[in-house]
C-alpha cells in the first residue's frame, strides 16, 4: 500500500473500470478479503454478472471434435491438440461472428476469489460477499446504445462502408441462439421463446428494419439488465450516458446516434486521448458542448472519489438509486433525472423469458409459438392481417 508516498488517503480509495475492467473491479468488490483496501467502486458498462454462457474451453473442444463428457476429457484433449490445428480452429471461430461472440475469457470458480457463480451470490443477501458489497459506495452505469458494439462486430465480416450494413430479421435470428445460450446456459432454443423476443422488440412502425432491434437486444442482454441486477444492494448512484462523441471511438453506422460501448471514456478522461492513433490527426479539438459534458462528468467522478458521493455544485442533484424511487442520472448535453430505467427489460429477461423456458421444458407450455411477427389485433374478422 503506497498511498502515503503519493499523498493519498487510504480511507478514500476508489477503484473503477470499464467493460471487462468493470467486471474485474466488480469481482474485487465481492471479495471480502479486500475489506479496508478501498471504499468506492465505479462500474462503467460491465458487471460480474455478465452472461458468459458455457465455458469457452467446452466450445473450443467441440470445434476440435474432442470428447466433452467431463472436464478432464476436455482438458486432456485441448492439451494434446497440435498447435497448427488449434490455430486453424481459432481462425475459423474468428470468422464466424456467432461462435466468436461465445468464446470469451470468463472468470473461473477457484474456491477463493470466486467461490460460486455470482448470479447465485447476489441471491444470498446474508453471505459474506454481499455483506462486503453493501459496505461500499457504487456508481454503476451504461451507455444508451451499448448494443451497437455487436453491429461493429457484424460489420467486421462484411465488405464496404459500415453505413451500408443492413441488419435484417434474418441476422437477428442468426444471433438469437447465441445470445440465449449465453444468457440461459443449459437450456434448449425454442421457437416460442425466439418469437416472444421478436414480438417484444420489433419496431412495429417498420418491422423489417431490425437495426434498432439488434442494438436493443444486444444492449439489454449483455449490459443493461446486468447492471440493473446489481444496483440495489448498497449505496448506489446509477447513470445512463446518452451523448455520443463527434469522433466515434468504435466505427458504427450513422443511425447509431447515441453513445455506444466505451464512448463515455473521452468524457471521463477530459479528452486526453491519443488522437493520432485513434483518428489519424494531431490537431483535433472537441466541440465545446462535449467539453462541457466532460467537465461535469469529471466533477461527478472526482467528487465520488473524494467524498463517496458524486454530488456537489452541479446543475442537478444526483439521487441514490433505491427500490422506492428508482431514480438515475441522464448524462447528456444537459443532465436530468430519469426514473425506472430498464425495469421493463429487467422483468422481461429475468422473469418472463426464464418462466417460458421452464414451462416449455416442464411440458406445461407447448413449444409451438403463440407469438408471431404479425399482431393479431391488426387482423380483420376473416383473419387477414395487415
Amino acid at each position: 500500500m503506497e498511498f502515503y508516498s503519493f499523498g493519498g488517503d487510504p480511507s478514500r480509495i476508489t477503484i473503477f473500470g470499464e467493460s471487462a475492467g468493470a467486471m474485474s473491479v466488480h469481482l474485487q468488490s465481492l471479495y471480502p478479503e479486500n475489506r479496508g483496501l478501498f471504499q468506492n467502486v465505479i462500474l462503467e458498462s460491465g458487471t460480474a454478472t455478465f452472461p458468459f454462457g458455457r465455458p469457452s474451453s467446452r466450445i473450443l473442444a467441440e470445434q476440435l471434435e474432442c470428447r466433452t463428457d467431463t472436464n478432464e476429457d476436455i482438458f486432456l484433449c485441448l492439451k494434446s491438440v497440435e498447435t497448427k490445428r488449434f490455430i486453424d480452429v481459432l481462425e475459423d471461430i474468428a470468422d464466424n461472428a456467432v461462435l466468436a461472440a461465445q468464446v470469451l475469457f470468463a472468470p473461473s470458480i477457484d474456491g477463493e476469489l470466486i467461490v460460486r457463480n455470482y448470479k447465485e451470490t447476489i441471491k444470498m443477501p446474508d453471505c459474506d460477499e454481499m455483506k462486503f458489497m453493501r459496505e461500499l459506495n457504487y456508481i454503476i452505469g451504461v451507455n444508451a446504445h451499448e448494443g451497437a458494439l455487436w453491429v461493429h462486430m457484424l460489420a467486421a465480416n462484411q465488405n464496404g462502408s459500415i453505413d451500408d450494413i443492413k441488419v435484417s430479421k434474418a441476422v437477428v435470428s442468426m444471433f438469437m441462439p447465441m445470445m440465449l445460450g449465453l444468457l440461459y446456459p443449459g437450456h434448449n432454443n425454442h421457437s416460442a421463446v425466439s418469437d416472444l423476443i421478436d414480438n417484444e422488440d420489433t419496431n412495429w412502425a417498420n418491422p423489417e428494419d431490425a437495426g434498432a432491434m439488434f442494438v436493443k437486444i444486444g444492449g439489454d442482454v449483455f449490459f443493461n439488465v446486468q447492471a440493473m441486477v446489481n444496483e440495489t444492494f448498497s449505496n448506489t448512484w446509477f447513470y445512463i450516458f446518452m451523448i455520443a462523441p463527434e469522433k466515434r471511438l468504435i466505427n458504427v453506422p450513422k443511425w447509431v446516434t447515441k453513445a455506444n460501448h466505451v464512448e463515455q471514456l473521452p468524457y471521463v478522461f477530459g479528452y486526453q486521448l491519443d488522437y493520432e492513433k485513434l483518428f489519424n490527426t494531431t490537431d483535433y479539438q472537441p466541440p465545446e458542448r462535449e467539453l462541457y459534458v466532460s467537465e461535469r462528468v469529471m466533477t461527478y467522478w472526482t467528487n465520488f472519489a473524494k467524498f463517496g458521493d458524486p454530488n456537489g455544485d452541479g446543475p442537478v442533484t444526483w439521487p441514490k438509486y433505491t427500490l422506492e424511487t428508482m431514480q438515475h442520472l441522464v448524462i447528456d448535453e444537459e443532465d436530468s433525472i430519469g426514473q425506472r430505467l430498464y425495469t421493463k427489460e429487467y422483468q422481461f429477461w429475468s422473469e418472463t423469458v426464464p418462466a417460458l423456458l421452464e414451462a416449455i421444458e416442464n411440458g406445461v407450455h407447448a413449444e409451438d409459438s403463440t407469438f408471431k411477427s404479425k399482431m393479431t389485433d391488426a387482423c380483420d374478422a376473416e383473419g387477414n392481417c395487415g
